[in-house]
């Protein structure tokens, strides 16, 4: 864009006249001192580091100073500057707790499969050698060889059990007749 003057005569008294370049480089050819001092010859440059293309939160804090000084010879062996390690080391942190909680999910499986696997081959030791078997109501007893289960359960049981257990059987015996109660 170009403005001049018409037949040497400004356009305006006020109005400065100048002349912008492709380049956008402006260069005043009159006016007052104050228009002057709103114009430029030049477009000023950024002072700074460039700003990043991708704008990212803040986030702030105050740390020890032994802290800092880890950050800042961690930062310096790993060839970053501080902000770039504490966010290493932060996303590190999450990436080994997911980790955790995975090894953690396999250990509970692990101990679980060992846990059935000994009781298995316990069972399995004490029927080798004799021993009986006993199911209750409330769990199992496993009886020395040579100890009848039905002396031993008439001679230790309490009463009240023993009735449960009886009436268990009972119903148990109907249904499978198909008697209905």
């Amino acid at each position: 864009m170009v403005f001049t003057q018409v037949n040497s005569v400004p356009l305006c008294a006020t109005l400065s006249i100048f002349f912008v370049d492709p380049g956008e480089h402006a260069m005043v050819l009159g006016g007052t001192e104050w228009e002057d001092g709103m114009r430029t010859a030049r477009k000023k440059k950024r002072v700074g580091r460039p700003r990043s293309p991708e704008r990212r939160p803040v986030l702030a804090a105050r740390v020890p100073e032994q802290f800092h000084a880890q950050i800042l010879a961690s930062a310096a062996i790993s060839g970053r500057n501080a902000s770039e390690e504490l966010m290493a080391r932060a996303q590190q942190s999450y990436e080994w707790e997911a980790a955790r909680g995975t090894v953690n999910a396999m250990l509970a499986e692990a101990k679980r499969i060992t846990a059935r696997a000994q009781k298995v081959a316990l069972e399995q030791t004490l029927q080798e050698r004799g021993y009986t078997k006993v199911q209750g109501i409330e769990g199992a007893a496993w009886l020395e060889p040579g100890v009848s289960a039905s002396r031993w359960i008439f001679a230790n049981i309490d009463p009240i059990v023993l009735q449960k257990m009886l009436d268990r059987a009972a119903m148990r015996a109907l249904e499978l007749a198909g008697v209905k109660s």
